[in-house]
């Protein structure tokens, strides 16, 4: 993977980076499971690259790569010969011995298959016939998983000519792969047919020993990432056009509809004063902190945000809120409690009125304390007449949204 070779490059190639009276003395042992020769094709983008080099840069931290067997790199992190293993999925085996920082990188995994069987019935054999690179997370999560029939490839050219073959019934492996190889045949209506399985946040597993004498790195790598990358995680044109079509537009469409959203937002059409604004926001955030609900009850029981919360629970963990706002950003109806009352200072309201009343969708943020990766969208609310008279925004779980098409 042009992605992870590249990020592997950028520790193994760059030699020493400028060393910081804080950084480790020693150089940093890493070892990996993944091939250090950058492929000539890329399968993810660049982005886990530029933060891997942009956080040791930063550190100032020497270190020492070497690629090995995903058991011989494990057992050299346990036996006290490696500091580091990367980049890596969650691995419940090295949790007793080693600390994993936070995530700075993403690997998509999908399902890839020609077979005329569903493809959602076809991966849920545990005897099917499957391939996948070498020493990868997918492959490790394959073992774990239980499937007993998989076909680990030192290329990813060699994943299309088997599947391409018939020699495999599915490829398990990054969404941008497929589009590289297949190009136009790759879709709903191509002859590859595809199925998401999850998105896989990458970190580095650091040997607890390690720590002992590097005591301060994690915290340092962790506060590196922030810095080097605030937007590290995208989702590819394919996954934006599914959730907007298959979990945005049918619960747009589906509230459009609603007389009672209509007269709730032409009930809140009269402008308020600044002032008003912005007394009823510290009301709103005041009530949040000490638990005492007047403002947020009136608008939380309102009839709009029980429907809100009817749209959310019919899908099932897709959907992870729902907000109806004034044309001023104000709330109207939500699923749940926000954060603050007004909306029109952020860029989910602004994108939308500064775009001409185009819909926005937002950068997929993840979040440390639930694991999960999430995305708001915001359209437009009009009247009859074309008049923006509202906004709704949605904030979709990824993961939860994707494995269901």
């Amino acid at each position: 993977m042009k992605l992870l070779a590249t990020l592997l490059c950028a520790l193994s190639c760059s030699g020493v980076y400028a060393s910081k009276a804080d950084a480790p003395s020693e150089p940093f042992r890493l070892v990996t499971s993944y091939s250090t020769a950058p492929p000539s094709s890329s399968v993810v983008g660049s982005a886990t690259s530029v933060v891997a080099d942009c956080i040791f840069n930063n550190l100032g931290v020497s270190y020492e790569l070497t690629q090995l067997p995903w058991l011989r790199a494990h057992m050299q992190l346990v036996t006290g010969r490696a500091d580091g293993i990367l980049p890596m999925i969650n691995q419940p085996q090295l949790e007793e011995v080693a600390k994993r920082s936070a995530p700075f990188g993403l690997e998509k995994w999908y399902w890839f298959s020609k077979s005329d069987t569903p493809i959602t019935t076809l991966v849920r054999d545990k005897s099917l016939a499957i391939a996948t690179l070498r020493g990868s997370n997918h492959a490790l999560w394959l073992a774990r998983n239980g499937y007993i029939n998989v076909m680990e490839v030192e290329s990813t050219s060699q994943l299309s000519r088997l599947l391409d073959l018939g020699r495999v019934d599915a490829v398990f492996f990054e969404l941008q792969w497929a589009l590289d190889a297949y190009g136009e045949q790759f879709g709903t209506s191509g002859s590859i047919k595809f199925h998401f399985e999850r998105y896989a946040a990458l970190g580095l597993y650091v040997a607890e020993e390690s720590l002992k004498r590097f005591p301060d790195f994690m915290r340092r790598f962790n506060r590196e990432i922030e810095k080097c990358s605030p937007e590290w995680v995208a989702l590819s044109d394919v996954e934006v056009e599914l959730i907007k079509t298959t979990i945005f537009e049918p619960v747009r469409v589906t509230l459009g509809s609603s007389s009672v959203l209509k007269g709730a937002l032409q009930a809140a059409s009269s402008q308020p004063a600044s002032e008003v604004l912005v007394d009823l926001d510290d009301r709103w955030r005041a009530e949040l902190k000490s638990g005492d609900y007047n403002l947020i009850k009136q608008v939380v029981e309102s009839p709009l945000s029980l429907i809100l919360r009817q749209e959310v629970e019919l899908q099932r963990g897709s959907i992870s809120e729902l907000i109806v706002t004034d044309r001023f950003g104000a709330n109207v109806a939500v699923s749940q409690p926000t954060s603050d009352y007004w909306q029109g200072d952020e860029i989910k309201f602004r994108s939308v009125v500064n775009s001409g009343y185009k819909t926005y969708f937002g950068p997929m943020q993840y979040d440390a304390s639930t694991q999960k990766f999430q995305t708001q969208i915001s359209a437009p609310i009009l009247d009859e007449a074309g008049v923006f008279i509202g906004l709704l925004v949605m904030g979709v779980d990824v993961e939860r949204a994707l494995e269901k098409l």
